[in-house]
């Protein structure tokens, strides 16, 4: 089975673990730039991702898309390392390690941990990253990108996969895509990801298009550039 990484921040891995979301879009680089009525992206005979006008496929542009239905992702998120520092340099030492890996997700400070701080040899400490002498037992917070296969702790099973434009999502998609909601009486106040709170009125897509401007809109892809994306869609292995 084909299997590859893939990044969500930590409010996206919290909503999955929930099982809250079961679908994510991701841009496709590089956008198709024509405006045309009744045009498809969409993967045809030769395993290729082409545009189709009018159901006539376009020789080009066409893309290769990273997912593939059947196939696992592994999560990369942010993380803790537990190691030590000696002449600037990280040694890393939590593979194998009876402790574990840290979440930052879940696990804001490991230096408050109970678990941790409760085995005596291991009680870590903030640090100078300088620092030149030898530094024993710390954590070090460490990005998504450097999560190897080993720390990964959420797996995902790819059920389909699709392109279309960004605002064409469907309310059922909205939810899909884990957007928080607060139920007050007979009324559904949706959460602003922007403004970071519940507001009314509101909306599915509304939310949603808060939650893609949080985190898309400084990039440039932002939702009123609305830019072609691949819509996977998996459940948790």
């Amino acid at each position: 089975m084909k299997e590859r990484p893939i990044i969500f921040n930590g409010e996206m891995v919290r909503v999955i673990q929930e099982g809250r979301k079961t679908q994510t879009r991701r841009i496709i680089k590089p956008q198709f730039a024509w405006e045309v009525s009744d045009l498809s992206i969409r993967k045809s005979d030769d395993g290729l991702w082409r545009a189709y006008i009018h159901d006539d496929p376009c020789v080009t542009p066409y893309w290769k898309c990273p997912y593939e239905v059947d196939m696992t992702l592994w999560v990369r998120e942010a993380w803790w390392d537990l190691g030590w520092m000696e002449n600037g340099k990280w040694n890393g030492r939590i593979n194998g390690h009876t402790c574990g890996p840290k979440y930052v997700a879940t696990c804001p400070d490991p230096y408050e941990d109970n678990e941790t701080m409760g085995i005596p040899s291991l009680r870590p400490r903030p640090m100078p990253w300088r620092a030149t002498t030898l530094i024993k037992s710390t954590w070090r917070k460490r990005p998504p990108k450097s999560m190897p296969r080993w720390a990964s702790r959420t797996n995902l099973l790819v059920k389909n996969v699709r392109a279309e434009r960004l605002q064409d999502i469907s309310e059922a998609d909205c939810l899909a895509e884990g957007i928080k909601r607060d139920d007050i009486g007979f009324n559904d106040v949706w959460y602003d990801y922007e403004s970071q709170r519940f507001e009314c009125p509101r909306t599915p897509k509304n939310s949603f298009h808060s939650l893609w401007d949080s985190i898309y809109k400084k990039r440039g892809d932002g939702w009123d550039v609305n830019p072609w994306c691949f819509v996977i869609s998996f459940e948790i292995i």
